[in-house]
Formats: C-alpha cells, structure tokens, sequence
C-alpha cells in the first residue's frame, strides 16, 4: 500500500515539474515573441525615420496641402499621413526634429505634392532653409 503511495506521489511530481518546465518554456516564447515584436518596430520606425520611404512608386499622385499660418509642425505630419503623403506622422516628425530646427521655417500657402515623394523631397518643398 505505502508503494503505490510513493509511486502515485512520484507521478504528481513529475508532472508538476513538467508542467512547470512547458509554463517556462512558454514564458520564455512569449518574452521572445515582444522582444522580436519591439526591435522589428524600431527598425520599421527607423527605416521610415532616416530612409527614403514613399508612399507610391514614381509617378504617383499628385495632391494639393495647404499650410495654415498657425500650423505645428507635428500638425503637418499628421494632416501629411492623413492625405497620404507620408507612411508615418511620428517617423516624419522625428526626422524633421533630427534636422537643424532652428533653420526649418514653414511658410503658409497651397503646395502640390506627390505621393512618390520622399520625406526629404517633402520637407524641402514645404521648408524653406534660410
């Protein structure tokens, strides 16, 4: 009797510990799956940030934006990805704050731009660099 007491309680042990070894094994995936997930995020921001990122192959659409005198700059970038002039409003942010800021001027008015555009294109359209 007390064998198959020993042998039962061996049992609820391996298991236990093969239980707790495929929760482990899991919860190393899943720190894995996000770690993956983050870094293949910050290359695409990356790539958007500082590569030649466009929205159409040449020679894609044209499209008028207006800028308005009391614009933000981050204000452009949303109204830019919302007309689908830029893939990302942060990633089109960020690079113009990477520039010289103090050199980046927005002046009002109409511009034609062009879905095939890159950022730099864009920025040096709608920028004026003193």
């Amino acid at each position: 009797m007390q064998e198959q007491g020993e042998e039962t309680s061996v049992i609820f042990r391996f298991i236990y510990h093969v239980i707790l070894l495929v929760i482990e094994m899991l919860v190393v995936l899943l720190v894995l799956s996000v770690i993956a997930s983050g870094c293949r995020m910050t290359y695409q921001f990356c790539y958007e940030a500082f590569g030649s990122v466009t929205i159409d192959r040449a020679p894609g659409r044209d499209i008028e934006f207006q800028i308005r005198e009391s614009d933000t700059m981050f204000q452009v970038a949303k109204r830019l990805s919302e007309e689908g002039l830029v893939v990302s409003p942060y990633s089109f942010y960020a690079r113009v704050s990477m520039m010289e800021r103090g050199r980046i001027k927005l002046y009002p008015g109409s511009y034609l731009l062009n879905t095939a555009m890159d950022y730099e294109d864009i920025i040096d359209r709608l920028a004026a660099k003193e």
